[in-house]
């Protein structure tokens, strides 16, 4: 064996393969694919699959500290050795119950009283904040969010343009989910299928939360 393939074999990870097993290691930790990355970090589904292929040498640092902030770290720690490692030990993680379209119109009380005796569908988060809960995608949902994804909501978190949230429509017997738009002071509900229109956020319309996190595959 000559000294190249000897160096070759011997020579640590570059940085940017450093990146790409961190990052899909938190992905396989988080239970997560590039698809709810890329959604989660707005960052372009094709930019966020270069980046993990290696086609991207040099991404653009707004998009690493993106990535980043879906896992609640620095872009010096994605490039660190050992992440998940060192990861899994800050990881703080709750319980949080899942439940209804119909159920969460009865507000943060009922919620607060739910137990794991008294309710059956919980799903574990790393996060937590108090008062979350979660809530499965429905069926007309499908062309965005397959069957299986289920929405963590934070009745307190303050949403922005952009971001997903639960509205309860005046005489609606269940909550539905909405893309919230910001222009100024206009701002729009944009539907999850294609077939509703989108319509201007009036005073009686009402904001349950906020989506903070979604996943697939969850068991129960």
């Amino acid at each position: 064996m000559n000294s190249s393939n000897l160096a070759d074999q011997t020579h640590p990870s570059s940085p940017e393969q450093v990146l790409i097993e961190n990052v899909r290691a938190l992905l396989k930790l988080r239970k997560m694919n590039e698809a709810e990355l890329a959604r989660q970090a707005n960052v372009p589904k094709p930019t966020l699959h270069k980046i993990l292929a290696g086609s991207t040498e040099d991404p653009r640092i707004s998009t690493l500290q993106a990535i980043a902030h879906v896992f609640d770290m620095t872009v010096d720690e994605l490039y660190s050795p050992n992440v998940t490692r060192n990861t899994q030990h800050k990881i703080e993680v709750q319980p949080i119950p899942v439940i209804s379209w119909s159920d969460c119109l009865k507000g943060k009380a009922f919620v607060e009283e739910l137990t794991a005796a008294s309710w059956k569908k919980w799903l574990v988060i790393s996060n937590t904040k108090k008062g979350l809960y979660g809530l499965s995608s429905k069926a007309s949902m499908e062309s965005q969010f397959p069957i299986g994804t289920v929405f963590v909501i934070d009745p307190q978190g303050v949403p922005g343009d952009g971001d997903l949230v639960v509205v309860k429509y005046p005489n609606s017997e269940e909550a539905a989910l909405r893309e919230l738009s910001v222009d100024g002071p206009i701002k729009l509900l944009l539907p999850m299928n294609d077939y509703a229109e989108r319509e201007k956020l009036t005073s009686d319309v009402q904001i349950l939360g906020t989506v903070v996190h979604s996943r697939l595959d969850i068991d129960y």
